[in-house]
């Protein structure tokens, strides 16, 4: 996905400091660019890029709007649309909420039910939120692959991780210019709009 004419950040750094810089923001959401009204299954394997046996098997429980579901292919996602991943739940909880379960049907009010009304594909953007082992896991593929942040949440990172960053950044770049933690804390204003990655390679070479 492009950055659609906003500024793009790019951080190259060492992975042992991406689940403590940037777990926060999994857990409240991020937002991702997507071709959308297609399957939860086509967006999470084919545009997001999970294996396709993990989202069958490591993934059990799945939310969309906040309402669990059941069947991924069956399950449309639109514009504004929030996706909620998670390994294993403890307990009867986890039980009643994992996809498919034996106990899915004590749920049955609450089980996300799809549109059948036909929409036509349209590019836009989604939240994924995700818990547990799926920050780890999944959390640097989105990265990797680009979310959409506020000026102000980029600033919460970089406060709360200022010394991570200062010793597991290897480069930053705006735009296509190279820049310093302190330069960018004073040009990033909390109302931008920033398009967002995260690697551990080069970013020049993107």
């Amino acid at each position: 996905m492009g950055n659609d004419g906003h500024t793009a950040l790019r951080f190259q750094v060492e992975p042992a400091i991406i689940p403590s810089c940037f777990t926060p923001l999994f857990s409240r959401g991020v937002r991702v660019s997507a071709c959308l009204e297609c399957s939860l299954k086509e967006l999470m394997c084919r545009q997001i890029g999970l294996a396709e046996d993990y989202l069958e098997n490591r993934v059990q429980t799945v939310f969309l709007n906040g309402h669990p579901v059941d069947d991924v292919n069956r399950t449309t996602v639109g514009e504004g649309a929030t996706v909620a991943l998670s390994a294993a739940m403890p307990g009867l909880v986890g039980a009643v909420l994992r996809k498919g379960g034996v106990l899915a049907t004590l749920r049955k009010n609450i089980t996300y039910r799809n549109d059948a009304s036909a929409r036509e594909t349209c590019e836009g953007r989604v939240i994924v939120k995700l818990f547990n082992m799926t920050t780890r896991e999944v959390g640097p593929l989105l990265l990797a692959r680009g979310i959409w942040m506020e000026g102000a949440e980029l600033r919460e990172v970089l406060d709360r991780c200022e010394d991570l960053l200062r010793k597991g950044c290897r480069r930053a770049m705006l735009g296509n210019n190279p820049i310093g933690l302190d330069d960018l804390r004073s040009r990033i204003k909390d109302k931008d709009t920033l398009f967002l990655q995260v690697t551990t390679e080069d970013p020049s070479k993107k």
